[in-house]
């Protein structure tokens, strides 16, 4: 007897076998009509659906046969499986590989042999289907392919098991995705290159306060009051055409338009995507009416709260630099550094109170600027001069140097007088005795001029650098620090 060799892609052909999740598994309807149909067609008492394991052949489907599986050493679907065509044994009697087979001599006295070598999705050969007769006999080329066809048959049907699970999980993530959609608080719409709602989440539908049927189909403009819903499609034509985006890509706060008619603020996100070879937009909208109405009530808050310390501190300043000019020499010396020290924090809550105003109307759209023409040499002349004697009292050096180049720039003289104190007061503040702040007016580009203050203090930290423009933001806000 000889024992089948083991195919060259054993491993693989074993974890193909293995990913079907077939084996040691109960009978298909599926298989055992493809084995009676086998028996029935060429009037042979044994068909089988064998699947070759690593020292077994297991029988997924039997017809005339008790055993569910026999060793693979002494298996003719051992050596079935090491070809690419139907393997026939006419007369195992007379072949020197089967004659003294337990198979052979034994039950079931197998004579004739033919097993059509079955192919995993991935092509590895995994076992085969065959048909067994007690007596010598041959297969016409007729039988031969009808043989090949019912194999084909049960290879499709092994393909469909895979496929089965993997629609199994595709389904499975479906209804996952489908329950982050109907339960994700943000309203999620999609819509095609012409603006049509494709899909909406029962988060849009609440916050629009239609029904999916109500919006399916239809321009999404109609959640939009005028003038979004009449750019809206303007912006799509742009975005197709050109890839410059103005909302696409872009988050922003728009309104949004209810079915009843009212309005409510959104932050709108809208993002492209590809399915199915076609250009789809996801929008993700968010009503922010509460946190509007919070921001709101703070604005209003701070707004009050700094218009009434403006008044006792203007008091305060008035009587702190009366006292100071009119009776400052006849004070003790203790006495008026004191007074001065109370003079110099009244005029710095007097700015932080300004400050926040000046934030205030900013947020709010109302800050006007005095635009003019303005010598940009001449002002940080005067930056300089204007802050000299806070540098000196911190026993630093304030150093201008100036461009060759004329630089005339259009801005609120005031405004821009106020940044460069902030930036030049905070150089000193951070900078070590006897250390040096410059003021540098440099050319960058034809048509620019770059103004830079460098100090040479301690620096911002890198993790703060992404929050240095937050408002009231300090890298050290603890009671300890130094400044």
């Amino acid at each position: 007897m000889l024992e089948p060799d083991f195919p060259e892609d054993e491993e693989n052909r074993l974890t193909a076998l293995c990913a079907l999740e077939i084996l040691d598994t109960p009978p298909e309807p599926r298989f055992d009509r493809i084995t009676r149909i086998a028996t029935a067609l060429f009037k042979v008492p044994i068909a089988l659906v064998s699947l070759v394991d690593s020292n077994r052949q297991w029988f997924k489907s039997r017809q005339g046969l008790d055993a569910s599986e026999t060793p693979r050493n002494i298996s003719f679907c051992g050596h079935a499986v090491l070809q690419n065509a139907v393997f026939i044994i006419e007369n195992a009697v007379e072949d020197i590989r089967f004659a003294d087979n337990p198979l052979v001599v034994g039950e079931p006295h197998i004579r004739f042999y033919a097993g059509f070598p079955l192919k995993s999705p991935n092509g590895s050969r995994i076992g085969t289907l065959c048909i067994i007769d007690r007596v010598p006999r041959s297969l016409t080329s007729q039988e031969i392919e009808l043989l090949s066809d019912l194999g084909a048959t049960i290879e499709e049907n092994l393909a469909r098991k895979s496929n089965d699970d993997i629609m199994g999980l595709y389904r499975s993530e479906q209804r996952r995705m489908q329950a982050v959609l109907d339960t994700v608080a943000d309203g999620i719409i999609t819509i095609d290159t012409t603006g049509t709602i494709q899909l909406a989440n029962p988060a849009a539908k609440r916050l629009f306060g239609y029904e999916l049927e109500e919006i399916l189909g239809r321009n999404v403009n109609m959640l939009m009051p005028q003038p979004y819903a009449r750019e809206h499609d303007q912006y799509l034509e742009n975005f197709t055409s050109t890839r410059k985006p103005k909302v696409i890509g872009i988050g922003r706060e728009v309104t949004g338009l209810r079915k009843d008619g009212s309005t409510f603020p959104m932050e709108l996100a809208v993002n492209e995507m590809s399915f199915d070879g076609r250009t789809q937009f996801v929008g993700v909208v968010r009503d922010i009416s509460q946190r509007k109405k919070m921001e709101r009530v703070k604005q209003e808050f701070i707004s009050t709260v700094s218009h009434e310390l403006r008044t006792p501190l203007t008091s305060i300043r008035g009587a702190l630099g009366l006292v100071l000019k009119k009776s400052g020499d006849l004070l003790p010396e203790k006495s008026l550094r004191m007074l001065e020290t109370a003079n110099r924090n009244s005029e710095r809550l007097t700015r932080l109170v300004n400050d926040i105003l000046d934030l205030e109307k900013i947020e709010g759209g109302q800050l006007d600027l005095e635009l003019q023409t303005l010598d940009l040499r001449l002002m940080l002349q005067q930056v300089v001069l204007s802050n000299e004697a806070y540098a000196v009292q911190h026993n630093v050096v304030l150093r201008l140097h100036e461009s060759d180049t004329a630089a005339f720039v259009i801005a609120d003289e005031h405004r821009l007088l106020q940044v460069m104190a902030n930036l030049v007061s905070n150089a000193v503040k951070f900078s070590s005795a006897q250390g040096e702040v410059e003021v540098l007016l440099c050319d960058t580009e034809p048509g620019f001029v770059r103004v830079c203050v460098r100090d040479h203090g301690r620096g911002i930290p890198e993790a703060f650098r992404s929050r240095i423009f937050g408002r009231f933001n300090q890298a050290d806000a603890s009671d300890s620090r130094d400044h």
